[in-house]
């Protein structure tokens, strides 16, 4: 009997349900005691309640019953043969033989784990399989799967495990940098491989994984894989990794565009959503002990409100409001309003993975979306429920939001003329790179106070200390996290063995091209 309340957690470890992570526990002590598995069983399974009874040639039997969502932790075997009883607690083992009881207390804190890992390391030392091996729990693991399955009748032999077939390990993947549980997938195909193996020639080696930190692979070292046929590395950008080798190599080159794109359009959507509805400027307001989102004015403009009452009696109102006008750039010196961001007009300025993810999350909400781009095709654009367009008309938007690689041709894409064209109340988002605007005219720009702006990246990083940004009250600052979150990292890793995978076992995935690469940070 086991009881374990997990009540709106999912189960942990790739199990199917609560009863392999907590069950398995109890299973696996029944089939140690009875020497193997049942040969008949009965099992019902629902939600997180299970139940089952069992079989074993000769006559014997046994009850499971494992309830996950009821009562308290509970833990509780007892086991019977003629003339005594077992009954095992988390605390202690009592049997009773012929009315004689002996009770043996068990080891509390971290004993059982000191154990394993002591079971562990022997096995390394001597060689010898461990007792708590993954071929001894495979039986237990696979009545566990009948009794989720609800099996009645029965019980078919457990899969049998032992060494992969030399067929299946002819081939190698070189792995550098951390992986993790990514890498399970390969494992029934591949040998696994680091470069500090690679001392020879290495024709087995078909494939490498670079993870964050690691180093480009050498000439040396790809002369000694003459068979590598795809590189994936775990990030956005390649261009630390020798990528132009590698494609003159004619190895495919693959990375997480779509983990990250994914990321970053979550994070430019939070941004645009909170941009419309001032809640930044709120926050600041709210943080001085103000109430709204229009901070009280500062400096010459701070004067003029207070000297208002004076101007008005004097009869100079319409004079200082064509003062203040000029000012304002022209605009109508009205606080921004908030606003919903269904029915706002977005505008891209740039096309890829981030942008197209960026889209469609805007039209699900109702924005209505206008690209600029100099190399995108417009059948891509408008799948995305996007509409190309110049790019006065994007930098006309309610939200203009960047989306370019940043390379020589793309550096200080906007400038002061291309910055004038923003329009009061829009609000400037940068999810990129720092370097797509020029840093003087942006400041130039946003201490008109009119336009708001989210930053993320930032032509020189870290942002020094003093710099002017962060004194603006319409400027949000984050320190370049759009694209860096676990979650991110975790799913970029699974995306680039998959594509990986995929590739060498003759599927198709998207790859990396000259033509991309000049278009990428």
């Amino acid at each position: 009997m086991f009881h374990k309340p997990m009540t709106g957690q999912p189960p942990g470890f790739g199990a199917a349900s609560w009863l392999g992570a907590n069950g398995i526990h109890a299973l696996d002590a029944l089939l140690w005691m009875m020497g193997g598995p049942p040969d008949h069983l009965a099992a019902h399974a629902s939600g997180e309640t299970f139940s089952a009874l069992m079989r074993w040639p000769g006559g014997a039997q046994a009850a499971f019953l494992c309830d996950n969502a009821a009562g308290c932790r509970r833990e509780d075997y007892a086991f019977h043969a003629a003339g005594e009883s077992c009954a095992v607690t988390e605390t202690a083992l009592t049997v009773q033989t012929d009315g004689q009881s002996l009770t043996t207390a068990f080891p509390g804190g971290m004993a059982s784990f000191a154990l394993e890992h002591d079971a562990f390391l022997d096995a390394i030392r001597t060689g010898r399989e461990p007792p708590h091996s993954l071929a001894t729990l495979v039986p237990s693991l696979h009545l566990c799967e009948l009794i989720e399955r609800g099996h009645i009748g029965a019980v078919p032999a457990s899969p049998a495990v032992g060494p992969t077939p030399p067929a299946q390990t002819e081939r190698a993947i070189l792995v550098d940098g951390h992986w993790g549980a990514a890498l399970a997938p390969l494992l029934p195909g591949f040998r696994l491989a680091a470069p500090a193996d690679v001392t020879g020639a290495r024709p087995d080696v078909v494939g490498a994984l670079l993870g964050r930190g690691a180093p480009p692979l050498g000439a040396a070292l790809l002369d000694r894989l003459p068979n590598l046929r795809v590189v994936g590395v775990a990030g956005l950008s390649v261009a630390r990794f020798g990528a132009d080798d590698l494609l003159a190599r004619s190895v495919a080159l693959v990375n997480a565009s779509d983990a990250h794109a994914d990321s970053v359009a979550e994070f430019a959507l939070g941004l645009a959503i909170l941009g419309r509805r001032r809640a930044f400027q709120g926050d600041a307001v709210m943080r001085t002990g103000g109430w709204g989102v229009v901070p009280p004015p500062r400096g010459l403009r701070g004067l003029a409100k207070r000297l208002k009452p004076a101007v008005r009696r004097l009869g100079l109102l319409p004079l200082a409001r064509r003062v203040k006008a000029r000012l304002d750039g022209g605009g109508d010196g009205r606080p921004p309003q908030t606003r919903d961001l269904a029915g706002a007009t977005v505008g891209l300025v740039g096309w890829g993975a981030n942008a197209r993810a960026f889209a469609l999350r805007l039209a699900a909400c109702g924005a209505h979306v206008l690209v600029w781009s100099r190399n995108a095709g417009e059948s891509d654009i408008r799948q995305a429920g996007a509409s190309p367009a110049a790019l006065d008309q994007v930098l006309a938007a309610d939200i203009v939001s960047l989306h370019r690689g940043l390379t020589p041709a793309t550096r200080h894409t906007l400038g002061a003329a291309e910055l004038a064209r923003l329009r009061p109340g829009s609000v400037l988002i940068n999810v990129a790179r720092g370097g797509l605007i020029e840093p003087a005219a942006l400041l130039d720009r946003l201490r008109r106070g009119d336009v708001f702006a989210c930053l993320d990246t930032y032509e020189e990083e870290p942002l020094p200390p003093r710099h002017p940004l962060r004194r603006l009250p319409n400027v949000f600052l984050t320190p370049h996290i759009a694209g860096g979150s676990a979650d991110m990292q975790a799913r970029a890793a699974d995306e680039v063995v998959a594509k990986v995978s995929r590739l060498l076992d003759g599927g198709t995935a998207e790859i990396l091209t000259p033509v991309r690469l000049r278009s990428m940070t």
